[in-house]
């Protein structure tokens, strides 16, 4: 009888447990990712982009549209394959979110410092003869304003990933001739 109460008692207290660590998991975290919508409007997903967004052409931003379930978003841009490590062209934050918006150069939230070493978007420039590189758009929902001032776009991505927020991305590839 005595190693039954034990029994039920450990029972009692694993499923308590349980529900206190369900109140602490991030809600909705799956749902955000899948409910962020990007559409590009400058290259299609996965494929080249025109020079016209480059170093070797005008260095345009490469707009797109974003609906996303959130107040805020940052956006980051970065080349993985870049010969020293990931190259980062532009990253902005406290972007405010509306239920659908087109992203472009003139964001109306925090721009960090990208690695250029300029605090506005730089296109690719690979190096001459390298395979296409891939440049990644990613989109993050903001839980809130993030009010500490993140200065560089390597700091802000690492803060964004770390924190869990929901996020969705695009991609496209250059390679110069």
């Amino acid at each position: 009888m005595k190693d039954r109460s034990v029994l039920l008692t450990a029972i009692f207290l694993a499923i308590a447990l349980l529900s206190v660590l369900f109140l602490f998991l991030p809600k909705n975290e799956a749902k955000i990712e899948q409910s962020i919508e990007l559409v590009p409007l400058a290259f299609e997903n996965n494929s080249s982009i025109s020079s016209e967004y480059t170093c070797d052409g005008r260095d345009s931003f490469p707009a797109f549209k974003v609906s996303a379930p959130c107040k805020y978003i940052a956006v980051v841009i970065y080349d993985p394959d870049a010969p020293l490590g990931t190259f980062y062209h532009f990253a902005a934050y406290n972007i405010p979110s509306m239920k659908e918006m087109i992203v472009n150069e003139s964001v109306n939230g925090v721009v960090t410092e990208n690695d250029f070493g300029v605090k506005e978007y730089r296109g690719p420039c690979p190096p001459k003869g390298d395979k296409p590189h891939r440049y990644f758009i990613e989109v993050y929902c903001q839980k809130d304003v993030i009010k500490e001032r993140v200065e560089s776009a390597r700091k802000l991505h690492e803060l964004l990933k770390r924190a869990g927020y929901g996020y969705n991305f695009l991609v496209f590839r250059y390679a110069r001739k």
